[in-house]
């Protein structure tokens, strides 16, 4: 106890617990149990090659695969290994029927505990691969879990197509599922010339470019797929976007065949909880894909009680469509096969027979180099003192703050090792990995102290190589023995049509119908120009006309009045005054603009149908006689032209909704052009 410091009171404390008499009490870890030093992991620096080119040439290289990383999944790999080998030479003292007996231990009898989140995800890596199911509680975990990050990636690759990495993720992920022999021949395209128009060749600079311009079948079918979604992401809102792909990539079902079965149900759990993200975060009121994933990435920087947490299995247990058929939950068997991962704070007042801590060579406590000094005793109701500082800045008076914080917050970490030490009830191990002073140990950490202490290591070649699960039980933890037919599909009435649309987008005649329909449209698209001098015709003459609310005749805004209105060019304005004044000075149009001897008058008013559907009229003017509905245009197409029967609709729409609200006059219908023109629609 000489490695505590004085600050931190406790008491020694010894139990009365004994081993049961009757089983294997005669091995030492039965009688006194154990607790053993894990070696830590070799820091591995990596030599870094001269690269030629730019930085952006072969960055299929993973970035984010650092030296810390790595040796957290060597951790994992080696705790995996430990927890395999103590399942197979331990048991646990259980009771049954009030009576204590030694049984075979299992996954549930192990709490594997961290003191911060950061590589959770490795470690669970480790322990799949090794054929170990686990339950990580990951409050706030949701966007590191690796199939939401296969969505984020996809994301990614919709806004920037030639994004490598992300790209060569998501062609490697259960949504298509590419081969290491596919990634190798689309990795050997990139530079190829390919010639997109005739007499005009390019290089594929690129994966998305090989991707695009491949020959080969099922890589053609990804493109397309890609190609597709990455319109839709122009269009559609982020949810839409993203319930369109898990229908179309049958995207639930290639998850629930990659997953092992005792994690399928949080994995779809997952993936519905990510949906729901999409469509509850800020309302779904993304104005674009590449806000979504801009707020995500800043989710995932986040603290972990602020970001989402994972899905509820027990929700997703209960649906009906595209599930896994779980008949009822998970049996108390399953239960039994399952690791636990959590942190230290969530594991207070949890025991387990055997306890692993994680990364225990990176837990020093450090004093803050800035902060805020806060002096606030129990008893009082005001703080005494309050200041931001930094390490440079601190005086006298407010150093004894500052100490006085540090001696508390350190002693926290003490209680922090002492919960994590105590969960255990039959054995600890204390694991970590190599930092990068001399030696590769940190005295003032967990594992140093440790160490210090005299607690013995354990040497790994006993554990001998072969780790594996026996051959049933790894069967039931993977996925082998899925089936399709353990979905229950109820959309039966939509299938074909579902079918058709799948077979149009991989046999690329979706593509080329897209294509086809946004080049008709885009020629029948008015001119943008056009558009806007129609807009600003329309305001001036609502903003000259006088009507039933407001009788005073308005002048005609200058030349700069207008343009600083409107924001337009000198000419514009001067050709868009033309234009109303022309239209006000028209004789045959005084009636209904200036005369002011009209019953009532309204400018854009709207009215609605039996069905609560809106329309607006420019203007609309009681005469004694009849109601004139007005419609503003810069020209008035010719009869029976496209363009004149689209308005005769439209206008003969007005009247007959005018007419069911006004009974007592008839109503007419006027198209007025730029030119002062007036015509009757009929």
């Amino acid at each position: 106890m000489d490695c505590v410091p004085p600050s931190y009171e406790f008491a020694e404390q010894r139990t009365d617990w004994k081993a049961p008499l009757e089983g294997i009490t005669h091995h030492d870890f039965a009688r006194n149990g154990e607790a053993k030093l894990l070696p830590l992991i070799e820091r591995t620096e990596h030599v870094q090659t001269d690269r030629a080119g730019n930085a952006l040439d072969n960055p299929i290289e993973d970035a984010g695969l650092t030296i810390g990383v790595q040796q957290r999944y060597w951790e994992g790999q080696q705790v995996s290994r430990l927890i395999l080998h103590v399942m197979a030479t331990r048991q646990v003292i259980d009771k049954r029927d009030g009576k204590e007996y030694w049984r075979p231990a299992r996954g549930s009898d192990f709490i594997l505990l961290v003191k911060r989140r950061a590589y959770l995800s490795q470690f669970e890596r480790a322990l799949r691969e090794a054929g170990l199911a686990y339950d990580s509680s990951r409050l706030g975990g949701l966007l590191n879990t690796l199939e939401i990050d296969d969505l984020i990636a996809l994301l990614t690759v919709l806004v920037s197509p030639r994004h490598d990495l992300p790209l060569a993720q998501v062609l490697r992920s259960p949504i298509f599922s590419f081969t290491e022999q596919q990634m190798q021949m689309l990795s050997s395209h990139v530079g190829d010339s390919y010639s997109q128009h005739e007499n005009e060749s390019q290089t594929q600079t690129s994966w998305w470019d090989a991707l695009q311009s491949s020959s080969v079948g099922s890589v053609q079918k990804a493109a397309r797929y890609l190609e597709r979604w990455r319109g839709l992401g122009e269009v559609l809102p982020v949810h839409d976007l993203l319930d369109l792909i898990y229908q179309e990539s049958n995207l639930r079902v290639s998850y629930a065949i990659s997953s092992q079965n005792l994690a399928r149900a949080q994995v779809l759990a997952n993936l519905d909880a990510f949906l729901e993200l999409a469509l509850n975060q800020d309302g779904g009121r993304y104005p674009s894909l590449s806000r979504f994933i801009e707020e995500i990435n800043a989710m995932r920087r986040g603290d972990d009680d602020e970001t989402p947490d994972e899905g509820d299995v027990e929700a997703e247990a209960e649906e009906d469509i595209g599930e896994v058929d779980l008949d009822s939950e998970m049996s108390e068997e399953d239960q039994h096969k399952r690791v636990r991962i959590m942190t230290i704070h969530g594991a207070k007042g949890l025991e387990a027979p055997f306890i692993i801590m994680l990364d225990a060579n990176n837990t020093e406590w450090k004093a803050p180099k800035r902060g805020v000094l806060l002096d606030w005793a129990p008893d009082e109701i005001s703080p005494s003192h309050l200041s931001l500082y930094t390490a440079k800045s601190l005086t006298d008076q407010r150093e004894v703050i500052y100490q006085k914080e540090n001696q508390v917050s350190e002693n926290e970490n003490w209680n922090v090792l002492y919960v994590a030490m105590t969960r255990a009830q039959q054995g600890l191990w204390i694991s970590g990995v190599q930092s990068h002073i001399k030696d590769g140990i940190n005295q003032k950490s967990w594992y140093g102290r440790a160490l210090a202490a005299g607690i013995e290591t354990v040497d790994t070649s006993e554990w001998g190589e072969d780790q594996s699960l026996p051959k049933q039980e790894s069967r039931l933890l993977g996925s082998e023995s899925f089936q399709i037919n353990h979905f229950q599909l109820s959309w039966d009435a939509a299938k074909q049509s579902h079918q058709e649309t799948i077979a149009n987008i991989e046999s690329g005649a979706l593509a080329i119908a897209t294509k086809a329909q946004a080049t008709a449209q885009a020629a029948e698209q008015p001119d943008p120009e056009i558009l806007e001098e129609g807009t600003h015709f329309h305001k001036l003459l609502e903003f000259l006309t006088v009507h039933s609310g407001n009788q005073v005749q308005a002048q005609m805004p200058s030349e700069q009045e207008l343009m600083n209105w409107l924001s337009i060019d000198q000419a514009h304005a001067n050709k868009l005054m033309e234009r109303v004044q022309r239209v006000m000075d028209a004789p045959q149009l005084k009636p209904y603009l200036t005369e002011n001897q009209w019953v009532q008058a309204w400018n854009e008013i709207d009215i609605a149908d039996i069905q609560g559907k809106s329309y607006r009229m420019d203007r609309l003017v009681e005469i004694d006689d009849h109601l004139a509905i007005l419609d503003y245009k810069l020209t008035i197409p010719e009869e029976d032209s496209e363009a004149y029967n689209k308005y005769r609709a439209q206008l003969n729409n007005y009247k007959q909704e005018l007419g069911r609200i006004r009974l007592d006059k008839p109503a007419k219908a006027y198209l007025i052009s730029s030119k002062g023109e007036i015509k009757e629609i009929l």
